[in-house]
């Protein structure tokens, strides 16, 4: 018997989209603080939920992971947590005094090792059960890749360009109201001219995604029965810029410079209501962390 489940939106590729999904919180919990503590405490189900874009695994293999899955949360909860919290209360420190581009590159830089702790974890859980795909697996995973990657395609490469010009705009616009509230005429206009500056991006990554599939694909086909299986997908994870291209990596670089310099623009141009609201969010995610880092394992359905 196999484990299927109705269809999830796609995210990134499955080696790292389902198990580092189990920090998905991070971006739900902005939709509304009431959630913060549901949603991570029932992240597992999510995550299970998500994983049948990709693979569908037998019964041995979903029982396994599923217990992995378990363990790699209440690492997380009980080590990463904790490291969250801190950085949330130092970057509303920062906020509330005003950002500098140093700031920004430093919230980049933190964000970057989480990023990396969790990949690395999720990478050492995950190769056991990864090494138990069978070649018939690993052809459906492949098949669902191109099927994903299809509609990431026509979701943002193609069609209307000046609608998909508005979509990423808004977008990002979306994420800055997350945190300061109402924005102003201004600061919208500067943030989309920002969108506009790196919308070539998209295709950028659209093609680095397709190279990591295809990395994914050939490590899982050639050494997931050899001993350096783990080590090698661990590199996978936690080092995904080895093999990108020398435009993406140079586009990249451009991004985040421009990005800190979108951010303190917009931070110099914060009203004083503005500026609380976002200290305010930030501290109360903190204190929403170290809650939910403070819980006991939660009872999980089977």
């Amino acid at each position: 018997m196999k484990q299927s489940f109705a269809p999830a939106r796609p995210v990134t590729p499955v080696l790292r989209g389902v198990l580092v999904a189990v920090v998905l919180f991070a971006s739900l919990v902005l939709a509304a603080c009431s959630t913060v503590r549901f949603a991570y405490n029932n992240v597992d189900a999510l995550v299970r939920f998500m994983a049948s874009d990709y693979v569908e695994f037998d019964t041995a293999q979903y029982e396994q992971f599923k217990l992995r899955l378990a363990g790699l949360h209440e690492w997380h909860r009980a080590q990463e947590l904790p490291v969250y919290v801190a950085l949330l209360r130092t970057a509303g420190d920062k906020v509330g005094r005003g950002l500098t581009a140093d700031d920004v590159a430093w919230a980049i830089s933190e964000l970057r090792i989480r990023y990396r702790t969790l990949s690395a974890r999720a990478a050492e859980d995950a190769a056991p059960l990864l090494a138990q795909l069978s070649d018939a697996q690993i052809a459906d995973l492949e098949k669902n890749f191109a099927e994903l990657n299809r509609k990431y395609s026509r979701d943002r490469l193609e069609g209307d360009q000046q609608k998909l010009r508005r979509k990423r705009a808004e977008q990002l616009q979306g994420y800055f109201r997350d945190w300061t509230g109402k924005l102003s005429d201004d600061q919208e206009a500067r943030i989309e001219r920002f969108a506009d500056d790196f919308g070539h991006l998209t295709a950028l990554r659209f093609e680095d995604r397709k190279r990591w599939q295809g990395q994914a694909l050939a490590l899982l086909r050639a050494e997931r029965k050899s001993p350096q299986f783990a080590a090698h997908l661990a590199a996978l994870f936690t080092r995904p810029e080895e093999g990108r291209s020398a435009e993406y990596i140079a586009a990249q670089a451009r991004y985040e410079s421009g990005l800190a310099g979108l951010v303190v623009d917009i931070d110099r141009t914060l009203t004083q209501e503005q500026r609380v609201a976002a200290v305010r969010r930030m501290h109360h995610y903190a204190d929403e962390f170290a809650a939910l880092a403070g819980q006991r394992a939660v009872a999980r359905p089977s």
